[in-house]
């Protein structure tokens, strides 16, 4: 998990380098080839975050893969957090 998030935000890092230095050259247009990195970094980080949220608190597990009954009332197993 954490070499997925080191290398998206590592290619990140040169992508958005890349595209200051064709701006600064004139080649950068919106939509071009130096986006490609740029897209899939943001996507990758985008799913490694997801993965870890939704993968490890159980909580956040349907109720099937928690082995448990079905909640037939219907109402929700998350409550407000109260801060003091």
């Amino acid at each position: 998990m954490y070499r997925i998030f080191f290398l998206s935000a590592a290619t990140y890092a040169v992508a958005s380098n890349l595209i200051n230095v064709a701006i600064d050259l004139g080649e950068y247009y919106t939509g071009s080839l130096y986006d490609v990195p740029l897209i899939a970094a943001m996507v990758a980080i985008s799913v490694s975050v997801w993965r870890v949220v939704h993968f490890s608190n159980p909580r956040l597990q349907p109720e099937s893969a928690k082995g448990k009954s079905r909640n037939l009332t219907g109402r929700s197993h998350f409550f407000p957090r109260i801060w003091p």
